[in-house]
């Protein structure tokens, strides 16, 4: 990764935790979703959070996708927030500066994968939410999704730990793409 990508996932990272502590969903943290629009487009994001006192009002099947939650108005307002934060515009205009001037491509795969920045900002999210003292439920998992829904297996896979998946697959809550 360029160190443009490290800043932005640091800053994003940081700023979604720090929005969860002041904005918390109900209940322990189950799950955040990171969306992504546009590899090269840092800026084009959505955040959701998903609270255990809302967990029962998201059907198995919709587990991974934030759309499809009770609570998508709230969530709404979080990415205006996010999205105005001055340390992701700043960290996320120089990133698509950096792509913009061919310092770096974000990586494209067949299985979904956002941008290396993204998926370093969910591998980050769970020691700054901790660090920001959010109680996060015992199969809190994180990960990205692209804008249509495909992806956050990849991501699951690559950073949830085992105990992690096999109790999201018990639930019936692993995504299938």
């Amino acid at each position: 990764m360029i160190v443009q990508e490290v800043q932005f996932a640091a800053a994003l990272a940081r700023a979604i935790a720090e929005d969860l502590r002041v904005h918390p969903p109900a209940g322990a943290l189950v799950r955040v979703v990171i969306r992504w629009f546009e590899e090269d487009n840092p800026l084009n994001f959505g955040v959701h959070a998903l609270g255990s006192a809302q967990r029962a009002d998201v059907a198995p099947e919709d587990a991974w996708y934030p759309l499809e939650w009770a609570n998508l108005e709230d969530e709404g307002a979080r990415f205006e927030r996010l999205s105005e934060h001055p340390d992701v515009q700043r960290t996320g205009a120089e990133l698509a500066a950096a792509y913009q001037a061919g310092t770096s491509e974000p990586v494209g795969d067949d299985a979904w994968l956002p941008a290396p920045a993204i998926l370093d900002a969910v591998r980050r999210l769970p020691a700054e939410l901790r660090a920001a003292g959010l109680p996060l439920d015992d199969d809190f998992a994180a990960a990205a999704a692209h804008f249509e829904g495909m992806g956050p297996l990849a991501v699951l896979q690559q950073l949830a730990a085992p105990y992690v998946l096999a109790a999201l697959a018990a639930r019936g809550e692993l995504p299938t793409e």
